[in-house]
């Protein structure tokens, strides 16, 4: 076999299956063969059976690409089941491990495609060496971005000599971030729930309550004769707070329900004409009314529970309302909705108007059965308290040289007066009517906060808890575009095997020792002190992975390759 030419002779033979290096004279470099035994070769029958079990190979990273779809969609399947279920679910595992079992998942993950993408670069690698002559340094190079040294694949010669080797590396590089990314997948969010449960509410039924709850006085005969300080307790606290009480909460700090509930309602017709006397001309000489509410019944009798009155207001200030009102008590029907959220209440109703009170100041009259009666007195008590609150006068007494203020009812704790001013002379009124109004459906929506039973009723509860969200973009994207990826190269990689890798040539030792055994190569075997400057020299030499000519594969100059 021919040599390679060199300033100086270098001879190899064997001895005791050793091969040695003499220096021959002459101007020429010559490797010499030793007549021992020949280097040993690949058997041709053994390369037949490589070839012939081209599946087999094939089998482990189609396996593992394979296996890194399926955990892919395992970790799919896994959140599917825990999307939207509360944290704390029957069958719930602890919240840890939820996070733990996705981290497995995607680090499985990786590690399959990672090895699989092993088989990828093996192929490249190979294809690499038998397509371009390469010096020592470019071979080893290229052997440590196979084994993805990232120093080697960023910084070295092999970016030149073998792109698509480290595109792949590089590929591989990035093959953490789903194991970063896919765990988030699965998080937990707060939801709200809103269902309809059953519950219990209460009744404002008047007729049900205790003594307790008794608002009427009654005479020898049953009829009407005055208020309990029950009813002037209820009207009272009413009218000074300015709004209705808080409600009982029967299903919880946020929750919806809604209760019917027959009661008494203030009717105030504006604009009327004023009986003589109430704007002041009957008054001591002086005097300035500025309220004034009377009944409609003759001043020597107490008023019946039905009984009107009229309202006259002025203000002292341009923001303030002037006029006149004549309102009547009458019964109406109230549908209350109390929506509860985080504990704050906010109270709806619609009210409509349905008759007049039963009268109570003379016994029960035919027809009229004991229920209807007693929660006639009932209803009777209130109306009669409420406008208690309202009858009296408020006026200023104009002397020589000072002006006194006069209250003679206690209006000035309504809400339709404004106190801001603050001197006592002055007084601004807002919507007079429709603040009576007011009034006596905030006191109707007050009994249901008094002790007269509960029924049954369905209440609209929302509930807050934590549950499992799925995002499946977030899994499926990361895996997606790795699983892509990998399956591209995966085809390129199946490609070169069957086309420029037919001995199935591997990273293993045996291998390389397989490519490596060409005398050429041996002096590189060798140390610097036994070779000296021609070894120094030979390292600029280029090699490729081919067929020799003595037989079998291996590494070898332009000289001992067969000619494509």
């Amino acid at each position: 076999m021919s040599g390679y030419v060199q300033s100086s002779t270098i001879t190899t033979t064997e001895r005791n299956s050793r091969f040695e290096i003499v220096q021959a004279p002459g101007s020429r470099t010559s490797i010499k063969y030793s007549e021992g035994g020949s280097y040993p070769t690949k058997d041709p029958s053994h390369s037949r059976t490589k070839k012939s079990n081209v599946l087999l190979p094939l089998m482990r990273p189609v396996l593992l690409l394979l296996l890194g779809a399926l955990l892919a969609m395992g970790h799919h399947l896994f959140n599917v089941y825990a999307d939207r279920k509360p944290v704390n679910f029957i069958h719930s595992v602890p919240q840890v491990w939820m996070n733990r079992i996705g981290t497995a998942f995607a680090v499985t993950f990786k590690s399959a495609l990672s090895t699989s993408l092993g088989f990828v670069l093996c192929q490249l690698m190979w294809q690499t060496f038998r397509r371009k002559s390469m010096t020592f340094s470019d071979i080893d190079k290229v052997y440590l971005v196979a084994e993805r040294d990232a120093i080697a694949t960023f910084f070295s010669s092999a970016v030149s000599k073998s792109p698509l080797l480290v595109i792949t590396t590089v590929l591989s590089f990035l093959l953490p971030i789903p194991t970063v990314l896919t765990p988030s997948s699965l998080r937990v969010a707060p939801r709200t729930v809103t269902e309809w449960s059953p519950c219990q509410v209460p009744t404002g039924n008047l007729t049900n309550g205790g003594p307790g709850s008794t608002m009427y006085l009654t005479g020898g005969f049953g009829y009407w004769t005055g208020v309990t300080p029950v009813a002037q307790k209820l009207a009272l606290s009413t009218f000074v707070s300015q709004q209705i009480p808080s409600l009982p909460q029967p299903c919880g700090s946020n929750c919806v329900f809604s209760v019917s509930l027959p009661s008494i309602a203030f009717r105030c017709q504006e604009g009327v004409e004023l009986p003589a006397g109430m704007q002041g001309n009957y008054t001591a000489i002086g005097e300035e009314p500025f309220w004034n509410a009377t009944t409609t019944q003759d001043p020597q009798f107490p008023p019946d529970p039905p009984t009107s009155f009229y309202v006259y207001w002025k203000s002292t200030t341009q923001d303030g309302t002037n006029g006149s009102a004549l309102c009547t008590v009458g019964t109406a029907q109230y549908n209350f909705t109390v929506r509860t959220t985080n504990g704050q209440q906010l109270i709806t109703y619609d009210v409509a108007q349905t008759g007049d009170l039963i009268d109570t100041t003379g016994t029960m009259g035919d027809g009229v059965s004991i229920q209807e009666w007693t929660y006639a007195l009932q209803l009777s008590s209130i109306a009669t308290a409420v406008r208690s609150l309202l009858l009296g006068t408020v006026s200023v007494m104009h002397g020589a040289s000072t002006e006194t203020p006069k209250f003679d009812s206690s209006v000035t704790s309504a809400a339709f007066f404004d106190p801001s001013l603050n001197s006592g002379t002055d007084f601004t009124w807002k919507d007079v009517p429709r603040g009576i109004e007011q009034l006596s459906h905030n006191i109707s929506a007050a009994i249901l906060a008094m002790d007269l039973g509960v029924q049954d009723s369905s209440c609209f509860v929302t509930k807050q808890d934590i549950i499992y969200e799925y995002d499946r973009l977030n899994l499926w994207l990361p895996y997606g575009v790795a699983l892509l990826l990998v399956s591209l190269c995966m085809v390129i990689g199946i490609m070169v095997f069957l086309r420029l890798n037919p001995e199935n040539l591997t990273l293993s030792f045996s291998d390389t020792v397989g490519i490596t055994r060409n005398s050429s190569l041996d002096v590189f075997g060798r140390g610097d002190d036994e070779v000296g400057e021609g070894k120094r020299k030979s390292r600029s030499m280029k090699f490729r992975l081919g067929e020799l000519k003595r037989g079998g594969t291996g590494f070898g100059m332009r000289e001992d390759l067969k000619s494509v």
